[in-house]
Formats: structure tokens, C-alpha cells, sequence
């Protein structure tokens, strides 16, 4: 006899909400909290709407919308109502935009008003999207995107239709940075997001007195996954802010009783450069999720804030192959050792083992059938190249010592990560590319104070061209996430390149700030977001 198999993501909830109805599960630091039934009567009608909408299995329900209630439901009910829910990040713009929605063809998005004319710049006259509903519709969207209708006649008092699925069914698609492409759409299965939930669950020890705190935005996985689902998951309380505040942190936390939470990025950083108050140590938070984990900023939270982070290591693509245990000793720098669900090894170019000690592609495959992505959506050639060899490659560099314990050493990718958003190289050249004086460009990564990325360009105008920076960045600004525009330009007679015209990114990340470099920030250039 075989395991019992995992719950459908909407089951989690219908479950929960049958056994404790009235209990306040979900709060909003802006908001209101809500009830496990509430939650659950509210996704039923966003069902009975989509199905009256003509919403049927396997078709894609776009979501482009900041951390508030709706999202949550239509999130849920776009499982339960056997589509596939693809959140999409509310930078996203032009041709970015119109390529993670033309991937995909969603039959219906649930957007706010605020991005229905950057929606119809991107794809006005597809087809394939039926249905638009807006939150907050702004004055002039009858112009920007005709027949729209309010969110509110998604909601239906029709009792919605049960599907038949199953846990290898598709259920959502979170988009991944691009590389050497565009960003690709990985396909999580109702038994993969159920297994993606559990690392964390059991690895950080929440259950049923704990409430997990996040600021992250919803259509990111960390937010979405690892926090909301997780803690419904446990039996936990999730509150969730609208965005990341160094000044309302503590607030935040303090006043919400939270006891867990995840660090991205710079934040980290950032709290630690505010001076010292009695905020510190008034909180409850007994453990913390930081990526990445410096030992020294570990230190600083342990003596200043009283809290033991984790550091784990995973992505988006694959799942979580090292967390690991609240209070487990881990040597100083490591993420810890593989997790028991995968087989993990590291290997050169060539998918030979790397020595101990040595740094190496991290490689993956999982123990148990149906527990990880199933690829990348539309794009079969990527799926099966990132699985040659009967292997996940994650396109990371770690090394690991004689106790099996990993350690993170660079990211093998193209890809950025600035201000705790993925940054496509590919996309960010692209934009720059498409500038009629621009010859060649490539984009590459500089060290911030924060640990993360800045994004620099180095850039060959055309014979004859003459092109400032300032008007560079001015012509892009708006095909590209706020994130993701460049701070660093510089023009070079021509980019350094490898005996196959392969560009020598090592060599333009080992010049780093040159004397030629322009600084949007220190020339006071200001991004609109």
C-alpha cells in the first residue's frame, strides 16, 4: 500500500476551514483579519464566478496585484476551480510583461486598475484573455482596456462546480529570471507545492502557536508558498504587510505577536544599519529564514535582536535542497547539508564529480516521484536541457567539505538579484539592445553594500553613434521593471569576448567601477516605479 496522497492546494484550506471555521487565520497590517470561513466562503464565489465566465481545467488565471485580500482568494480559487494560477510581478512591463502573458495565454487576470494601461500597452488585442477584472478601476479604464468588468461581478452566488483533479495536476506557474533567455515559467503540481511547504514546516518547527510575518510580495514564492501556505499548512497565523519598511519592521512585528519570518536580500542589511532601540528585544520572533546569511550578520541578530536565523538554499524551479533544523549546528557559512528528499551532487562542465573542497554545479533529483516541478511551461528544449543527464542543474556554484555540508559560492547564471527581485540578464539586454545606437551591450552584476546586486551595462555604440547614459536610461526605463533599469553605464570600443564570441562577463565584473563608469544614483537620475 502506497502513502496517502498529498491534499490539492485548495484542499488545505477547505480542510482547515471544516475543522475550525471561526478561527482568524489571515491579517493584513493594512487590513482586516479573517476567519478560516470567511476565506473559504469568499474563494467559492470567485469559483462560481470564473466557471460562470467560462473558466474551465488547465486554463491559466493571471493574477497583477499588491498583498491584499483578493489575491489571496483568487489565488485559491483559481485551484479550486482546477485552472492553473500564474501571479505576476507588478513591475513587470512592455515587452517583459507581454512575454510572461504571452507564455502562458491566460483565459482571465484579476488586475488592478492601476496597471490596466500598462496591461493593454503590453498585449492589447490578444485573444486569448476573455476575461479582465479590475480592483480599483481608475478613471480612464474604459480607454485603456474596453470591456473590462469590477472584480466584484467575478463574485457568484451559484454554487460552484466540483472538478475532478489530481495531485500531479498542474496548479500554479511562478515565473524564474531568465539566463541565457527569457524568464520561464516553472509548473508546480498541487503535489509539489504540498511537498515545497513541508521542508520549511518541519526544518523552521512552526505549528499551531506560531504567527509568521511577512512582507514579501504575494507573487513571489517565498510570500506566496513558504509563508501563507506553510502557515495554513501548520495550523499557524499568517500576517502580511504590504511591503518591506525598515521604519515599520519592528512595528510590525511587535504589534502582530509574529514569531517567525523570512529575510531576502538587503533587508537584512537594512535593519541592521538602523540604530539600536528597545524595539530590539521586545519582540517574540524565536526563528527567521535569511538568504543569503552572512556569518557576521548572523552574529549581529543573535547578540542584538536575540534571534537565530537559518540560512537555506533552493529555488524556485527544483525546491528546497538544503534547510536546515532551528538550533541544528552548522559550521560557519554553510547552508547546511543536502535535504533526505534529494539526491544531491556537484559536478564540473562535463557532469563529472567535483573533488571535495572544489566548487561545482549543484545537481538534484528527487526520492520520491511528483515532488518537485514538472519543467518549464512552453519551453520544452529548457526543461530538458536544466535535466540532462537525468539531473536538475541548478547553474550554481557550491563546494562542500569532508561532513557533507554545502556551502554557497556563486551563482553560475546570468541572472541578478537586486533589492530582493530576480533580474534577467537577457532581458535587460534586450531593452538596451533595441536602442538604435547601441551596437553590442551586455548586462552584468556589481557588489552593493547590501550583498546583492547593482546592475551595470557595458555598451558599444555604432559606428559614428553618439549616445549620453542619462538618455540611455531615459529610452528603457519604461520596457523594464524599476528594478531591473541599470544604475551603472559605460561605453567600451567593444566587449570582451571568448575565441566563440562568447562575452567574458568575469572580465567585466573583475573591472568593476572603472573611471568611465556613470552612477545613475550619484547623478541624481530618478527611476519612476
Amino acid at each position: 500500500m502506497g502513502s496517502e496522497p498529498p491534499p490539492l492546494v485548495h484542499e488545505i484550506l477547505g480542510r482547515a476551514a471544516a475543522g475550525d471555521p471561526e478561527r482568524p487565520w489571515l491579517t493584513f497590517t493594512n487590513g482586516a483579519t479573517h476567519t478560516l470561513a470567511d476565506l473559504d466562503a469568499r474563494v467559492d464565489r470567485v469559483v462560481a464566478g470564473l466557471q460562470a465566465a467560462g473558466v474551465a481545467k488547465g486554463d491559466r488565471i493571471a493574477i497583477m496585484a499588491s498583498n491584499r485580500i483578493e489575491f489571496v482568494a483568487t489565488w485559491f480559487a483559481a485551484h479550486r476551480a482546477g485552472a492553473i494560477a500564474v501571479p505576476v510581478n507588478v513591475a513587470m512591463r512592455g515587452d517583459v510583461l507581454a512575454h510572461v502573458l504571452d507564455l502562458v495565454e491566460p483565459t482571465a487576470i484579476v488586475i488592478e486598475g492601476q496597471y490596466l494601461r500598462r496591461l493593454a500597452d503590453a498585449i492589447g488585442g490578444r485573444e486569448y484573455l476573455r476575461s479582465v477584472s479590475v480592483l480599483d478601476p481608475e478613471p480612464d479604464a474604459d480607454a485603456a482596456w474596453p470591456g473590462w468588468a469590477p472584480y466584484a461581478d467575478l463574485h457568484s452566488a451559484e454554487t460552484p462546480r466540483r472538478v475532478e483533479m489530481s495531485p500531479n495536476d498542474p496548479s500554479s506557474i511562478m515565473y524564474t529570471s531568465g539566463t541565457t533567455g527569457p524568464s520561464k515559467g516553472i509548473v508546480w503540481t498541487h503535489g509539489s507545492t504540498w511537498h515545497m511547504i513541508q521542508i520549511p514546516r518541519v526544518q523552521m518547527g512552526y505549528g499551531p502557536d506560531d504567527v509568521v510575518y511577512t512582507c514579501l510580495p504575494l507573487f513571489h514564492a517565498t510570500a506566496l508558498i513558504v509563508s501563507m501556505l506553510m502557515s495554513l499548512a501548520a495550523g499557524a497565523r499568517i500576517v502580511i504587510a504590504p511591503r518591506f519598511s525598515v521604519s515599520g519592521f519592528w512595528d510590525d512585528v511587535i504589534a502582530h505577536e509574529a514569531t517567525g519570518t523570512a529575510f531576502l536580500g538587503a533587508m537584512t542589511q537594512l535593519l541592521i544599519a538602523v540604530e539600536p532601540s528597545p524595539l530590539d528585544r521586545t519582540h517574540r520572533l524565536r526563528t527567521a529564514m535569511m538568504v543569503p546569511a552572512k556569518e557576521e550578520d548572523r552574529a549581529v541578530f543573535r547578540e542584538r535582536f536575540g534571534l537565530e536565523v537559518v540560512e537555506s538554499y533552493g529555488l524556485t524551479d527544483f525546491g528546497w535542497l538544503a534547510w536546515p533544523r532551528v538550533g541544528e549546528p552548522v559550521p560557519p557559512g554553510s547552508v547546511g547539508r543536502p535535504h533526505e528528499s534529494f539526491e544531491v551532487r556537484l559536478v564540473d562542465a562535463d557532469d563529472e564529480d567535483v573533488p571535495v573542497g572544489e566548487a561545482g554545479e549543484i545537481v538534484a533529483r528527487p526520492r520520491r516521484p511528483w515532488t518537485t516541478p514538472l519543467g518549464y511551461w512552453g519551453m520544452p528544449e529548457a526543461t530538458l536541457e536544466s535535466r540532462r543527464n537525468l539531473w536538475f542543474h541548478t547553474g550554481d556554484l557550491l563546494r562542500a567539505d569532508t561532513e557533507g555540508y554545502l556551502y554557497f559560492v556563486d551563482r553560475g547564471k546570468d541572472a541578478m538579484r537586486r533589492r530582493g527581485e530576480n533580474v534577467s540578464s537577457f532581458e535587460v539586454e534586450r531593452a538596451v539592445a533595441g536602442h538604435p545606437a547601441v551596437a553590442e551591450c551586455a548586462a552584468y552584476a556589481i557588489s552593493s553594500d547590501f550583498s546583492e546586486d547593482e546592475v551595470a551595462i557595458a555598451v558599444v555604440l555604432r559606428d559614428g553613434a553618439e549616445l549620453e547614459a542619462a538618455e540611455l536610461i531615459a529610452a528603457i526605463e519604461g520596457r523594464l521593471p524599476y528594478f531591473a533599469v541599470p544604475r551603472f553605464v559605460r561605453f567600451v570600443p567593444a566587449l570582451p569576448k571568448t575565441q566563440t564570441e562568447k562575452v567574458r562577463k568575469d572580465q567585466l565584473r573583475a573591472a568593476g567601477l572603472t573611471d568611465d563608469t556613470w552612477d545613475r544614483e550619484a547623478s541624481g537620475y530618478q527611476v519612476s516605479r
